[in-house]
């Protein structure tokens, strides 16, 4: 039987419009965020950052 993490972990790409930081979209891996991140900075004037982060995982039974 394969063991199934509670969390899994990445990354969030968070904007700040004014009202404090909001996440725009959460990535597996770092490469993944920063190319997320340069698409923001290219687009956007808003300031942007790149968080660690854990989400529930929906496969674990504690988390359904």
């Amino acid at each position: 039987m394969k063991r199934v993490n509670k969390y899994i972990y990445g990354y969030k790409l968070q904007s700040n419009y004014g009202q404090g930081w909001e996440t725009e979209c959460f990535e597996y891996t770092l490469k993944e965020a920063r190319q997320q991140l340069r698409t923001y900075r290219e687009n956007s004037p808003y300031p942007v950052r790149i968080v660690g982060a854990r989400e529930p995982n929906p496969e674990h039974p504690e988390n359904h």
